[in-house]
């Protein structure tokens, strides 16, 4: 990491290549002659602007933090707009795509049924009893719940994407049960 400030003081060659008297910087005087006037230019322009103390430190390492505001200001200063503020900023947390509770029909929840879809959705059954499916790509996926005593279930759900996640549904299903065979 050390070098990418070398790199981005020395290889950006946007601007003008006059060089500047003074960069402003308390430890100018420690600059090496092939890097002190792009230095110069980055502080001129404001893309680099050094410590708070007035010093630029060219031998300390720079870290991810300190690099994404270079590139910022860098855009915004240089190519003249934000980086793509349009563009969502995905975070990386798995959101539910379905939520299933199974019910009776007198309104009980149906523990331990078998709750059955396409490999493409990951199923997992959560502590209270409610399954719940995972982000799968967008499109129709049959599902099929099964319970000893009650009649089989199926439907075609539509699973739905915005630009990062699954969007949550939640769906009550009703089992009915079946009468006993004497």
């Amino acid at each position: 990491m050390k070098k990418i400030i070398y790199f981005l003081a020395g290889a950006i060659t946007c601007f003008s290549l006059t060089a500047f008297a003074s960069s402003g910087f308390t430890d100018e005087a420690d600059f090496a002659d092939w890097f002190s006037d792009s230095v110069a230019r980055m502080q001129f322009n404001g893309i680099m602007t050094g410590y708070p103390d007035g010093s630029f430190m060219p031998e300390d390492n720079v870290n991810r933090a300190q690099l994404a505001v270079i590139l910022d200001r860098y855009s915004t200063t240089i190519v003249g707009e934000e980086l793509l503020m349009e563009t969502p900023i995905c975070t990386m947390e798995v959101v539910k795509g379905i939520e299933i509770t199974v019910m009776d029909q007198e309104g009980n929840r149906v523990s331990n049924a078998t709750v059955q879809t396409e490999d493409e959705l990951v199923l997992t059954e959560e502590s209270d009893g409610d399954y719940v499916m995972y982000e799968g790509e967008e499109g129709y996926y049959d599902i099929t719940i099964e319970k000893f005593g009650y009649r089989t279930y199926t439907e075609t759900i539509k699973l739905e994407r915005e630009t990062c996640h699954a969007i949550t549904q939640h769906r009550t299903i009703t089992l009915i049960e079946t009468l006993p065979i004497l």
